[in-house]
């Protein structure tokens, strides 16, 4: 390897984990997609069941298993299951993998570092969730493509699957397929790209099939997906978003243009997988990290690169800063040091009844499964001796109930109480 080749992945590791490392420590887990994968985790180090994932003392199979297994590999040395920054830590090395790939691409530092001035890669690279390893798959897919190496493509794909599913073989295959007549691959290359995803997709359908559980899931999944999505959206829906999610790189990207650029690659794979995501009704704001890779190797061609170390430093102060207020000032930091704090008070209840906020949040920071409720007047009526009732909601009186133990975090508008029934 040349010294300008580790010169640049230096500089791309370090502006990296400038970027991500804040985040790891200073975001609490929030989001449902990201609570999914933390506590299912826990549960295969609790339980030692790593093939039949456990999500809210129900069965997940809803999603394949690798980022459940990423981040339990990562609890598994200690057992460390309530940390959050400890379970993000395999997902942060696949977003350095998924910027040493784009280089890889690209032939230039110029692509990831357009990738880390994005505001997509910023909000859900860090997060332990499946979209990062699906697209660190479909990438490692087109690297192995571009290198005419099929067991790399292989690798990507099968990582694709047994992340997010379906969409890990469909997107690089569509895209090789519409590339194949300008630049045809020989039978042997096809063979060891596409029989070891086949049989890993094959091997996981075939698991999902053999059990009614697992086959209930996954037609909920697929009416979800293609039907009766809940997350419906327009077909403009990643006219607008994509722009958003590439934030400070876009507006980069205009300066300078040049006509007379290679791009058949890039723009068939952007193509292929922005049509894909179109069609299918289910839209999500974190399905668009899967554009951002060959958008930011596009935008490449017409991004000054002068102008490239300034902007990544402004996004990554950026970046942080608005990691450091949200730690201090968000309800969901307010709400994750409130649980914590109160973890010890409950860890014997023998029922925790929960008010105020997503029960997955509570789940995972109590450590244990609760009984959510949207009305704490409820919640108090379901209590028994033994058990515990906390809530996390707007000012409300209780003249009824008995608070024996009171918390507040100082916010004008939210106040945090437990009370537990003797």
């Amino acid at each position: 390897m040349s010294t300008g080749r580790i010169k640049d992945l230096l500089v791309i590791t370090g502006l990296a984990l400038l970027l991500l490392l804040p985040a790891l420590f200073l975001r609490p887990p929030a989001r449902q997609q990201e609570l999914r994968v933390l506590i299912s985790a826990r549960n295969m180090v609790r339980s030692g069941d790593w093939l039949r994932p456990e999500f809210q003392n129900q069965p997940r199979y809803r999603k394949p298993p690798l980022p459940y297994w990423f981040a339990a590999a990562a609890m598994l040395p200690d057992r460390l299951t309530d940390s959050a920054a400890r379970a993000r830590v395999p997902f942060v090395l696949a977003a350095l993998g998924l910027l040493y790939s784009l280089y890889a691409l690209g032939g230039s530092r110029t692509p990831p570092l357009l990738l880390l001035a994005s505001f997509g890669f910023w909000r859900f690279a860090p997060l332990a969730e499946t979209d990062l390893l699906n697209t660190l798959g479909i990438l490692l897919a087109m690297l192995g493509f571009q290198k005419q190496t099929g067991p790399l493509t292989a690798l990507g794909m099968s990582m694709s699957i047994l992340s997010k599913g379906p969409a890990g073989l469909a997107i690089p295959l569509i895209t090789f397929l519409c590339l194949c007549r300008k630049e045809p691959r020989p039978l042997r290359w096809w063979l060891t790209a596409l029989l070891p995803p086949l049989l890993v997709g094959a091997g996981w359908l075939g698991f999902l099939l053999s059990d009614s559980v697992a086959r209930g899931a996954l037609e909920a999944e697929l009416r979800d997906t293609f039907v009766d999505s809940p997350n419906r959206r327009g077909p403009l829906f990643y006219l607008y978003t994509l722009p958003a999610m590439l934030g400070p790189a876009l507006f980069l990207a205009f300066p300078r243009f040049r006509p007379r650029m290679s791009v058949s690659l890039p723009w068939v794979w952007f193509g292929v997988t922005f049509l894909l995501l179109t069609l299918t009704p289910s839209k999500q704001n974190h399905y668009t990290l899967m554009l951002l890779p060959p958008a930011v190797w596009i935008l490449s061609a017409f991004a000054p690169r002068k102008a490239l170390l300034p902007l990544v430093l402004l996004t990554i102060g950026l970046g942080i800063g608005g990691d450091i207020w949200r730690s201090r000032t968000h309800e969901d930091a307010l709400h994750s040091r409130f649980l914590r704090s109160v973890r010890p008070r409950v860890k014997d209840a023998d029922m925790l009844h929960v008010v105020g906020i997503n029960s997955a949040r509570f789940d995972f920071h109590l450590g244990r499964h609760v009984h959510n409720l949207d009305s704490a007047e409820r919640a108090f009526r379901q209590a028994r001796p033994g058990d515990a009732v906390i809530v996390v909601q707007r000012r409300e009186r209780y003249d009824s109930v008995e608070v024996i133990t009171a918390h507040d975090a100082g916010d004008a508008d939210w106040y945090r109480f437990m009370v537990i029934r003797p």
